[in-house]
């Protein structure tokens, strides 16, 4: 809905996103969620995109310019939000980026596998 409301607001510019702690720009899923989920079945396909991978690709066709303005750790789900945006700006020391699902041995769902690569190379 808020990507909506930017979307068609002519008085909005820009979308800048910042972080209200010091700390995360965006907390990561919970890890431990996804080592107890359970796996005895073959995964299911979905239609449709869905949740984080809904919300960054919403942000990449905006329509506006976007900015993603991160203090402290992106994790996950952060970070592939923040992929979806046209730029993303750091604290030289302080920002950190990771996907914690490799870890664990899981594709990042919400576009890290792709889009992330392509920026970083």
């Amino acid at each position: 809905r808020f990507t909506k409301q930017v979307e068609e607001d002519e008085a909005v510019r820009v979308l800048v996103m910042r972080s209200a702690s010091d700390h995360f720009w965006i907390c990561h899923f919970d890890v431990e969620s996804i080592i107890a989920t359970k796996i005895d079945k073959p995964a299911k396909r979905f239609d449709k995109v869905l949740g984080i991978q809904a919300l960054s690709e919403r942000v990449r066709a905006i329509g506006k310019p976007t900015i993603a303005e991160v203090v402290g750790r992106i994790g996950g789900g952060g970070c592939e939000l923040a992929s979806g945006f046209d730029m993303r700006f750091g604290v030289l020391g302080r920002t950190v980026a990771s996907q914690q699902e490799v870890g664990i041995g899981c594709l990042a769902g919400g576009g890290g596998t792709v889009r992330w690569p392509q920026m970083v190379g």
